[in-house]
This record gives structure tokens, C-alpha cells and sequence, in this order.
């Protein structure tokens, strides 16, 4: 889910939301524990805050207890955490680890960067960097007539480096919206979220998004709302 800050608690209106449309075919997970503030996971990351939720899962905000031991000056990091409602379908655990192994594999400065995927009990996760500052859905909500033609050029830019990156990697993103896309303090972007990302060769990945029927309709190419594979233009 990211040094993602107070921004990013406003609730995403409804049509960008990632919809999981398909029914569990595996028997239902009853969660044994509450995901709520203050819990820890693996006896390592503390959840101090909740930064956002998908339809995938949540994201927090999590201060790192081995970096404090190691007296790290920024312990902080974001863990996303699979919803009670995702985990209940069969390949929720493949998804998740899908989006770390993914994600680990795309090193560029426009990528989130993903540490690891674990899981705490019956509590599935992944941490991720931690970012700061909001994510382009609310820059465009404050900004009704359009943003600069300048700073849009200069998202545009960065977006499309990531995208193409990706692409040279054998991975489509296949949910880019502005949600996914978050605009840092220091000006750079990052490209957030491969939860339902393709391998461009279908051998890379045992976890495809058509399984789950996992779509933003307003943002969804026509391959992706027909059940077909995405590929590259």
C-alpha cells in the first residue's frame, strides 16, 4: 500500500476502487486475530496508522522494531495486509505473494519498492517502502480545471518511464490509475500496487488477475473487461 502520509486517509471515490468480482471457490478463512492499531506482526512491525484500503487489502503505516533495536533514525515502513474479504478466496496468498515477487523485480526510481512477503498466523503481508506526500487522485480532485501543463508533463513522464520499464521486464501493471500513482514530497512519482500486475509470458506468474475478475471498471482496458489477457500496444 508507502511514506504515504495523512493525505492518502481520504476515501477513494468509488469508481476507482480494484472490484474482485468473482465468488471464493476455497472454504472460507475465519480470521482468528483483528487487524487494528497497535498490533504487531511477526513480533517486528508495529501497525501505528491506517493509510488506505483497496479492494485487495489495507495499507498501514508500521514502525519497524529491528530498526529500532539497530538504532535506525527511520524505522518506519508500510505494510499491506490482505482484507478479511480477499483472503477467503483460493489464490488471495498467491496474489499477495505475487505482487512482492513482482515488485522486488522492478528496480526503477518510479516503482515502489517491496521488502518482503510474510505472513503472522492466519495474517498475510508485505512491507514496502514507506512514502510521503498523496497519491494523483486527490491532486486531480483539488484541481477541477486541470493540473499545469507543466506538472502533468512531468507526471506523464515518470509514469510512462516506470510503464515501459515494467513492460521490458515481461509485467503489465493492468490496474494503472491515478490512485496507483503518488506524487512524493520531493516532487517524484511513484507507480504503486502491482497486486493484479501480468506477466507478459504466462509461464512468469501462477496468479493472473481473470481468475479473481479483479478490474477498476472506469480504468480497465476492453481486453481486461472481456476476461482477456492485457498485452503491450
Amino acid at each position: 500500500m508507502t511514506k504515504y502520509e495523512d493525505k492518502t486517509r481520504v476515501l477513494r471515490p468509488g469508481h476507482e476502487k480494484t472490484r474482485v468480482m468473482s465468488s471464493p471457490k476455497a472454504p472460507p478463512i475465519v480470521s482468528q486475530r483483528r487487524i487494528t492499531i497497535g498490533v504487531t506482526l511477526k513480533d517486528r512491525f508495529q501497525l501505528v496508522e491506517l493509510l488506505g484500503s483497496g479492494g485487495m487489502g489495507s495499507v498501514y503505516k508500521a514502525i519497524d522494531l529491528r530498526q529500532v533495536e539497530a538504532g535506525d533514525t527511520d524505522p518506519w515502513v508500510a505494510v499491506k495486509v490482505i482484507n478479511d474479504s480477499f483472503i477467503q478466496h483460493e489464490q488471495s496468498l498467491i496474489a499477495l505473494q505475487q505482487e512482492t515477487k513482482k515488485t522486488q523485480r522492478l528496480s526503477h526510481p518510479n516503482i515502489i519498492s517491496a521488502y518482503d512477503f510474510d505472513r503472522d498466523g492466519d495474517i498475510a503481508f508485505m512491507t514496502m517502502e514507506l512514502l510521503y506526500g498523496e497519491p494523483l487522485s486527490q491532486l486531480i480532485r483539488r484541481n477541477p480545471r486541470g493540473l499545469d501543463i507543466e506538472l502533468a508533463t512531468k507526471i506523464a513522464r515518470q509514469v510512462t518511464s516506470a510503464v515501459a520499464y515494467a513492460h521490458r521486464q515481461g509485467i503489465i501493471h493492468a490496474d494503472l490509475k491515478p490512485a496507483n500513482i503518488f506524487l512524493s514530497q520531493d516532487s517524484k512519482v511513484k507507480v504503486l500496487d502491482f497486486g493484479i500486475a501480468q506477466a507478459i509470458q504466462a509461464e512468469r506468474s501462477v496468479f493472473d488477475a481473470q481468475s479473481l475478475n479483479a478490474v477498476t471498471p472506469a480504468y480497465a482496458s476492453i481486453r481486461m473487461l472481456a476476461g482477456e489477457r492485457p498485452g503491450k500496444i
